[in-house]
């Protein structure tokens, strides 16, 4: 999907942009906003009519974009492991570290499944799973590279 708003790095952005457009009063503007980055219309009625002083938390906007980039993913191979990956990162979003890194630009859960096919490693275990997630979101694609290397070698020649 095109993005008119175009792609926030943080939900303090998010929170910016719909701020202008409330208060320009283009309700319309910030419905589209809403559903560009995954936010559910009832948020939407709720920041309009005042019962909340943000479009988006830090959950809800993190929650959003992984809907949005995984809806986007058009090849069905690519998709499966990605839903899996989304399923799991959805699960660790209480923890504000991890929601506030799943909303910057150059974070992708693409990204993760494109290290693990690369270095031909399997999901393995939840855990394991959860430990490449946390990884990738909280240091860098050199450290996720290492530990998937990690996580692969325990499984080869099984």
């Amino acid at each position: 999907m095109k993005k008119k708003f175009g792609i926030f790095n943080s939900v303090e952005e998010l929170n910016r942009a719909a701020a202008g457009q409330l208060k320009e009063g283009d309700i319309e503007a910030l419905k589209e906003l809403a559903k560009e980055n995954g936010i559910d219309a009832d948020d939407v009625e709720d920041y309009v009519e005042g019962y909340t002083d943000e479009l988006a938390t830090p959950l809800t906007a993190a929650l959003g974009k992984i809907e949005i980039e995984v809806a986007e993913i058009t090849h069905t191979r690519e998709k499966i492991p990605c839903r899996i990956i989304a399923n799991m990162t959805k699960g660790m979003l209480t923890d504000i570290n991890i929601a506030n890194s799943v909303m910057k630009k150059d974070k992708k859960i693409q990204d993760i499944a494109a290290i693990m096919c690369e270095m031909q490693c399997n999901m393995g275990t939840d855990r394991e799973l959860e430990e490449i997630i946390k990884t990738y979101f909280l240091e860098d694609y050199e450290n996720t590279k290492n530990k998937v290397k990690e996580i692969s070698e325990k499984y080869k020649g099984e």
